[in-house]
C-alpha cells in the first residue's frame, strides 16, 4: 500500500564562474513518495502483461501449427480468452467468457481480410504433404498476430481505466488494425526464431501441444 510520505528534494547552489559567493540554495522541492510507489507498480503491471501477451502469441503459433483445419481456428480463439481471462487478473477487472468471446470475434472479424486469408489458410493444410506445411506456417503467423493484437488492445483499454464490460470493438478496430500490423512481425519472429536448428523448443513445445513421440516397434 502506497503510504502519503514525501521525499525533499535538495537542488544544490549553481557556482558562479567569477568566483562570487555561490548562489542560494533553490527552494526544496517535495517529491511525493506514493507518486514513486504507484510509478513502478504501473510498470510492474505492464511487463506482466506484455509477458502474458508474449507466452499467449507462442501458444498460438504452436496452434497453428497443428496439422488439423477444424482445430486450429476454434483452438486459436480459446487461446485468446485464456490470454484476456490473465490480463483481467493482471489489471484486476472481472472476467466473462461470453463478454470476452463477443468482444475478441467482434475484433478478429472486423479485419474481413485477415478472417478470409485465415479460411483459406485452413483449407490450403488439407493439400497433402506440402499443404500442411504452407499452411500450417501462414496460420501460426497470422494466429500469432491476431492474437498479439487482441492482447495489446486490451491492455490498453484496461489502462485507460476501462473493463470488460464497457469495451466498445467499433471504438478501438482502429487500433487493432495498427497492432495487427506490429504483430505479423512479432510473430514471424517468434516463429523464425523457433525454427532455428539450435532452438531447444519449438512453439508446440513451449505450448504444451508436441505430439507424444512414437514407440518403435520391437
Amino acid at each position: 500500500m502506497a503510504s502519503d510520505a514525501q521525499v525533499k528534494v535538495v537542488v544544490p547552489p549553481a557556482i558562479d564562474a567569477s568566483g562570487a559567493e555561490p548562489l542560494a540554495y533553490e527552494e526544496e522541492t517535495a517529491v511525493d513518495e506514493s507518486d514513486l510507489v504507484d510509478s513502478l507498480l504501473v510498470d510492474d503491471v505492464r511487463t506482466k502483461a506484455q509477458s502474458t501477451i508474449k507466452t499467449y502469441v507462442i501458444a498460438a503459433l504452436a496452434v497453428g501449427m497443428v496439422p488439423a483445419p477444424v482445430f486450429d481456428l476454434a483452438a486459436l480463439l480459446a487461446v485468446q480468452l485464456k490470454m484476456v481471462h490473465g490480463l483481467c487478473g493482471i489489471y484486476d477487472k472481472s472476467f466473462s467468457k461470453s463478454s470476452a468471446s463477443s468482444i475478441v470475434l467482434s475484433l478478429v472479424g472486423s479485419a474481413i481480410p485477415v478472417a478470409a486469408a485465415s479460411t483459406v489458410a485452413s483449407f490450403v493444410k488439407l493439400i497433402p504433404g506440402v499443404g500442411s506445411l504452407v499452411g500450417g506456417a501462414s496460420l501460426a503467423v497470422l494466429g500469432g498476430a491476431l492474437t498479439y493484437a487482441v492482447g495489446q488492445v486490451f491492455v490498453h483499454h484496461f489502462e485507460s481505466g476501462g473493463a470488460l464490460l464497457d469495451f466498445e470493438p467499433a471504438r478501438l478496430r482502429e487500433r487493432f488494425r495498427m497492432e495487427f500490423l506490429k504483430g505479423k512481425q512479432v510473430a514471424q519472429e517468434a516463429h523464425d526464431e523457433s525454427e532455428r536448428p539450435d532452438a531447444h523448443d519449438s512453439p508446440a513445445d513451449r505450448a504444451g501441444l508436441a505430439p507424444e513421440p512414437k514407440v518403435a516397434q520391437a
